[in-house]
């Protein structure tokens, strides 16, 4: 106004400054978000809210705490740009940072700390550190580190176990021996032990990348253990069964360190304790000679000369005996056989026999008989037999029988005289042996005519009685009746004359006595 002295002061109110004027026309400002004011004279523009504050509204006196209405953040975000009008805003946690709590006000992540080796690293926004042990094949040498993986292990090769833990890369150790890892680029940390064998074999092929097969034993070696990783069997000669005098390691093979066996015909073993697989062969002998005290342990034995009724015809052999000479069929002789010869067989000479299949060197003289005797079919295989000798005949004796005891008259012989009928012995022997001198003992039979009394008259004829009334007496009707019957006398035993049947006869017919034995019989003339 006029007639003023002084100009009045120009005030504003909290959170306003004098933005200019005159007496007439003052003029006023709010301060802008983000600034304030608490005086009442403000002439220039608010200042801006300080570090850690804002003022999101305008004509503002003060401004807010940041972390008390600041924009409140939940896990893994922080508050940024919290100044000015700003109330902030939540943002992501950088890398390797974490916020852990929900509707705070934090202006910054809390950086995870680092992790120790044989770890490896993990931050999570979220929550923060997680420090893990590595996993299998894997490793962390390093302490204090945020590496969020572990570093591949080494791997190794067949033939080799691995050692290592989560610390180290690990190294590769060659398996020991009896065991074997056949896998490549592996991990493994331990070998296998090879697959164990039977008895009588032994481990083929095995190395510490292959367990290897098992193979049987050759010729002249064992194996006794069973369950067993040996690349070898054990020789038969140098630890097989120990034998003595006589005898020969045999049936080491396999699973057996062999036994003794005593020394097979023809062999011998003089050597004791020992492991020797055969026994040694006898001497050989030849022709005419036998293999002698070769056995067991004796020696290379000794060559004999063949027996009497054996031969050798072998050369360079070990027979312990000669062969027997060959028997002959009978009626012959072995010649010849002995030494290296088996002889041949000779028919037996006349005079001699041989009646056995056997071995004779000659055949048996026929023997002799006794006196009166000969032998007969005596040669070749026959003994023969003695037959008596054939005695002499005797003279005949006309009134007497003669017969000998056999009809050959082969002493012994006996001789019997018999007196025909109407003769009667009256001296000499009616019975004569044959001695062995071939000569007739006792005398000679002397056989008398019977003498009969006279016939009777014939009624019809007569009887001519001339010749004698003995014995051979021919009686007979000279002159017999026509077509009548004829009487023929004959001579009982009793010396009287008998009358017989008559036989009807022609006139013409005579008839004569004729002598038979005790009676007569009819006959013609």
């Amino acid at each position: 106004n006029s007639g003023k002295t002084r100009c009045n002061s120009c005030n504003c109110r909290a959170g306003h400054y004098f933005q200019g004027g005159n007496s007439l026309n003052i003029a006023t400002s709010g301060c802008r978000a983000g600034t304030y004011s608490g005086s009442t004279s403000r002439t220039s523009p608010c200042p801006t809210c300080p570090s850690g504050t804002f003022q999101p509204s305008t004509g503002a006196t003060s401004c807010l705490s940041c972390s008390s209405s600041g924009t409140k953040c939940n896990k893994g975000r922080y508050t940024t740009g919290c100044a000015g009008a700003a109330a902030g805003s939540c943002t992501a946690c950088a890398t390797n940072y974490y916020q852990s709590q929900n509707s705070v006000y934090k202006t910054a992540c809390t950086r995870c700390s680092t992790c120790n080796a044989g770890q490896f690293y993990t931050c999570n926004a979220n929550s923060g550190l997680a420090c893990t042990a590595c996993g299998g094949g894997t490793y962390q040498s390093s302490n204090a580190h945020r590496s969020t993986s572990c570093l591949a292990q080494n791997t190794c090769g067949a033939g080799s176990y691995f050692s290592g833990n989560i610390f180290s890369a690990g190294s590769c150790t060659t398996c020991s021996y009896g065991t074997y890892i056949a896998t490549s680029a592996h991990r493994t940390t331990s070998c296998t032990p090879w697959p164990t064998c039977p008895a009588g074999t032994f481990k083929s092929g095995a190395t510490t990348s292959s367990g290897g097969s098992c193979a049987a034993c050759g010729s002249g070696t064992f194996q006794t253990t069973n369950s067993h990783i040996l690349t070898s069997c054990s020789s038969c000669a140098a630890t097989g069964k120990v034998c003595g005098t006589g005898q020969y390691q045999s049936g080491c093979a396999g699973p057996s360190a062999g036994a003794c066996s005593s020394c097979p015909a023809n062999t011998y073993q003089a050597s004791s304790s020992h492991r020797l697989a055969s026994c040694t062969n006898c001497r050989t002998c030849g022709k005419g000679q036998y293999l002698a005290n070769c056995a067991g342990a004796t020696g290379p034995g000794i060559c004999q000369v063949c027996n009497s009724g054996t031969y050798q015809s072998q050369t360079a052999h070990q027979s312990r005996t000669c062969p027997s000479c060959a028997s002959c069929s009978p009626g012959y002789y072995r010649d010849g056989c002995g030494g290296e010869s088996a002889g041949t067989c000779v028919a037996c000479a006349s005079g001699f026999y041989q009646s056995q299949q056997t071995y004779a060197t000659s055949c048996y003289p026929c023997p002799g008989c006794p006196s009166g005797y000969t032998r007969t079919g005596c040669g070749g295989s026959a003994e023969g037999t003695c037959v008596g000798l054939v005695c002499p005949a005797l003279p005949a004796v006309s009134s007497a029988v003669l017969t000998y005891s056999n009809s050959e008259r082969r002493y012994p012989v006996i001789a019997t005289f018999a007196c025909v009928a109407g003769f009667e012995q009256t001296g000499g022997d009616a019975s004569r042996s044959c001695t062995p001198a071939l000569t007739w003992a006792g005398a000679e039979i002397i056989c008398t005519r019977v003498s009969c009394g006279d016939l009777p008259a014939l009624s019809n004829g007569f009887v001519d009685t001339s010749g004698g009334i003995d014995f051979e007496s021919r009686a007979a009707p000279a002159k017999p009746a026509a077509n009548g019957p004829a009487l023929r006398p004959s001579l009982a035993a009793t010396r009287s004359w008998v009358r017989p049947s008559l036989t009807h006869v022609t006139p013409a017919t005579l008839f004569r006595a004729i002598p038979r034995p005790h009676a007569f019989g009819l006959a013609p003339p």
